[in-house]
């Protein structure tokens, strides 16, 4: 590796001396400017089709979930920037996605959901019926079984 040497002249000398002299608050404040002009924010979605007691049983009723996460720059609290969203700001922002997202699915799909849990109730109270028919079943089988008994015990 070869060393060269560069002349400067004056005044390209004293614009580089000036800018090498920043402290650290000046740095603070032109890296924050910089920020401001040019911060990132990244809005995270997250949409699903939740039942509301778990999915352990195959009647629950359903509903649309939507979770979304607004971030500035990947800004952390312990940065000592001011961010250019407060918390409130981010919380409307966050309410406004989720708002604009239900109020999309709502228009694409209708009322899915109310449909869904309409079916859903009718499966559960047919399941209901269905247990009171076998029981019903079950107990003429046990009269039949009991008569059926009697006859051949008692007939003699």
């Amino acid at each position: 590796m070869t060393e060269r040497i560069y002349q400067l002249r004056e005044s390209e000398y004293n614009e580089l001396f000036e800018k090498a002299k920043l402290n650290d608050k000046e740095i603070k404040e032109l890296a924050e400017k910089y920020y401001q002009e040019r911060g990132i924010f990244k809005i995270t979605i997250e949409t699903s089709i939740k039942l509301k007691n778990g999915d352990t049983y195959q009647c629950d009723r359903a509903v649309f979930d939507v979770n979304s996460y607004c971030f500035e720059n990947g800004l952390c609290r312990q940065d000592s920037f001011t961010p250019l969203l407060s918390e409130n700001d981010r919380r409307r922002v966050n309410q406004m996605v989720t708002k604009i997202c239900k109020d999309t699915f709502k228009e694409y799909y209708g009322d899915v959901i109310k449909c869904r849990n309409k079916i859903s109730k009718m499966l559960s109270t047919l399941q209901y019926f269905k247990f009171i028919l076998y029981m019903i079943a079950f107990s003429g089988w046990g009269v039949a079984t009991a008569v059926i008994l009697y006859h051949f015990l008692f007939s003699k």
